[in-house]
C-alpha cells in the first residue's frame, strides 16, 4: 500500500499527463479529488505549461476558471503562452491573452517572447496576433527578432 506523499506524487504526475494528453475527463476527475493544480514537475512546468504545449485550449480553459495562473514560469521562466506560441497553437494563446494580454510580452531566460516562438513556428495568424504589443518586439533587423526568425523560417520551408 502506498503512504500519501506517494499518492499525491501520483495524482499530481497524473494530473501533468492528462493536461499534456488532452484528456479533459481526467483533468476533470483528478481536480475533483484534490489535485494541486499550482504543483509543479521536475522541470517546473504546471500542468498549465502541458496543456498550452499541445494546445489543449479546452484544458487550459479550465485550469484557469480553477485559479491556474497565466504567470507560472516554469525553471525557464516560459509562462504558458511560451509553449503554446512554440507549437503555434492559436487558439490557446488567445485564450492565455485573454486572461493577460501582458503575458505576451514576457520574456523567458534566453530573452525571447512567445512572438520569437510564433515566428519560429511559421504560424502567421499567431504572429499577428502576438504583434500587437509593441513593448515585446525588437527591432525588426535584429538578428533574433520575431520578423528576421519568421522570415527565415519561411525562406527555410521553400522548395
Amino acid at each position: 500500500m502506498s503512504n500519501k506523499g506517494e499518492t499525491n506524487e501520483t495524482t499530481h504526475e497524473s494530473l501533468h499527463e492528462a493536461a499534456k494528453s488532452g484528456d479533459l475527463e481526467a483533468v476533470k476527475i483528478l481536480l475533483d479529488n484534490g489535485a494541486d493544480i499550482h504543483v509543479v514537475d521536475s522541470l517546473g512546468s504546471s500542468p498549465l505549461h502541458a496543456a498550452a504545449e499541445q494546445g489543449h485550449w479546452d484544458i487550459a480553459r479550465l485550469l484557469l476558471e480553477k485559479s491556474m495562473s497565466p504567470w507560472a514560469r516554469d525553471a525557464n521562466d516560459a509562462l504558458p503562452i511560451h509553449n503554446a506560441a512554440k507549437g503555434g497553437h492559436l487558439e490557446t494563446a488567445r485564450l492565455l491573452l485573454e486572461c493577460d494580454r501582458a503575458t505576451g510580452s514576457s520574456f523567458n531566460k534566453r530573452g525571447e517572447t512567445p512572438l520569437h516562438f510564433a515566428a519560429k513556428s511559421g504560424n502567421t495568424e499567431l504572429v499577428q496576433l502576438l504583434s500587437f504589443n509593441p513593448r515585446q518586439n525588437p527591432p525588426p533587423l535584429a538578428k533574433r527578432s520575431p520578423r528576421s526568425l519568421q522570415t527565415s523560417h519561411t525562406i527555410r520551408r521553400r522548395p
